[in-house]
């Protein structure tokens, strides 16, 4: 779609080394970050990591106005999550679904080709929209 949106995670460690490479030979452009606070201690071989990163990835033609919808999203958002032992990777629901209805409207279609713990899934089910995902593990 036209200014299509990705969002895409990244841990502190690629966001110092960079991602635009990533991204050559497409018409894909960073446009905002959003840093998600765990609200709990994690791992790391220097700093023990506490946050993890979201890249806003837009399509050209790259706009703001009329394609983003939902203004209450901080660039630092804190939500702590359960820790579902089935996956380790999990992300932050009720972030993703903003993120949902920022970008896309009742019906559309959500696609998470690495789902995970589906938390996408369970995002976009509560934002009334359609959701095609899958996972290595099923």
């Amino acid at each position: 779609m036209p200014s299509g949106h990705l969002f895409l995670w990244v841990d502190k460690f690629h966001l110092c080394q960079g991602v635009s490479d990533w991204l050559v030979d497409t018409r894909l452009e960073i446009v905002d970050m959003i840093t998600w606070n765990k609200e709990r201690m994690g791992m790391g071989y220097r700093s023990r990591r506490c946050s993890e990163y979201l890249l806003v990835i837009q399509a050209h033609p790259k706009k703001a106005k009329g394609a983003w919808k939902n203004h209450r999203i901080r660039d630092v958002w804190s939500e702590h999550i359960g820790l579902d032992k089935s996956h380790t990777h999990q992300k932050p629901i009720g972030l993703q679904q903003e993120l949902i209805t920022a970008v896309s409207g009742e019906g559309d279609t959500i696609v998470d080709p690495a789902a995970g713990s589906f938390s996408v899934m369970e995002s976009a089910v509560k934002a009334n929209r359609k959701f095609l995902g899958c996972d290595i593990n099923g």
